[in-house]
């Protein structure tokens, strides 16, 4: 008996309909899909470039038209001046947080009696993202008792589409002896451990780039908080140094290639180190601001306010 060949499947105009509207509904998902990601990464750059105008529009009218940068701050709105220097020298007291009314009436009323003249304000870098801003800026004026030309580092933070809070840094030593005619000495132990705090933060980044995880981790405390700013893969916060080293450590490669980070300029209060540091990989040349907080010998926070845009733009695709 032979076998009857084999009859090709027989499609009907039902079934040619099902598989056109399958693929249709694939090809419009990933559509959906496709202008989601680019939403969300418009809606970033957005959120950037608005946090920058705001803190370029702060600067602009700060001295001048304060009254109208109300608009743009938070009902919770903070302003701490981070040195401290005692209160039994100054007009009003130093590191502690102001909210906004004391911020314009107290706060910018007692700088215009200390340097009377006004300042100049003259912005070198300003690295943002979606949450937060940082600045640095040289400062010309002649104080009260002596030139004063001093180096800022703002920290900007932001909530709700407004400036939720700005953290000014700066020689206090420089303004007590230019604002306030006071020489404030520091003593030895002090200038010691400022010394101590700087060689911590160093030594992180020196194992960090020789690829010593395990000396690495021995600087920080077992409950770690280390948190990185913007949408990137590799941001958030992260707690305790095993996170550390496979959330951040062993991604950051396979994103960019040749990743460095150099430290350029590094400063001292109480117990924190800030860090001006140099980022280049293939593609990609910017510049960050590191903060540690140093608690028992070790590193007990660090927190990076990366220029995220240029780093998303060299991503390796």
């Amino acid at each position: 008996m032979k076998n009857s060949p084999t009859k090709p499947p027989q499609y009907t105009k039902t079934h040619y309909t099902m598989k056109t509207s399958f693929l249709i509904a694939t090809f419009c998902a990933l559509l959906i899909s496709s202008s989601n990601v680019r939403a969300d990464h418009h809606g970033v750059i957005t959120k950037v470039k608005n946090n920058k105008a705001m803190v370029t529009m702060f600067f602009d009218k700060l001295l001048s038209k304060p009254e109208e940068l109300r608009a743009i701050c938070h009902e919770d709105f903070t302003f701490t001046y981070m040195g401290k220097i005692p209160k039994k020298y100054t007009l009003l007291e130093y590191g502690k947080a102001y909210n906004a009314d004391d911020f314009f009436s107290s706060w910018l009323a007692h700088v215009g009696k200390v340097v009377p003249d006004g300042i100049e304000l003259n912005t070198l870098h300003m690295i943002a993202d979606e949450k937060g801003v940082a600045v640095r800026q040289k400062g010309k004026a002649k104080g009260k008792y002596a030139q004063y030309n001093n180096d800022y580092s703002w920290h900007f933070l932001f909530k709700d589409g407004k400036i939720h809070s700005i953290e000014e840094f700066n020689s206090d030593v420089l303004v007590a002896k230019a604002l306030y005619g006071r020489a404030l000495r520091k003593r030895d132990p002090e200038a010691q451990t400022a010394k101590d705090l700087k060689s911590l933060a160093s030594m992180a980044y020196e194992t960090f780039a020789s690829g010593n995880s395990e000396g690495w981790a021995k600087l920080h405390t077992n409950d770690l908080k280390f948190t990185i700013f913007g949408d990137l893969p590799h941001s958030g916060v992260k707690i305790g140094t095993d996170a550390v080293i496979e959330e951040v450590f062993k991604v950051i490669p396979t994103l960019w290639k040749n990743f460095k980070v150099i430290p350029k300029r590094t400063n001292v209060i109480e117990n924190k180190v800030f860090v001006q540091v140099k980022i280049t990989a293939d593609n990609l040349d910017s510049e960050s601001m590191h903060v540690f907080s140093i608690k028992g010998g070790k590193i007990a926070s660090f927190t990076a306010f990366d220029d995220t845009d240029s780093m998303r733009k060299a991503m390796i695709k």
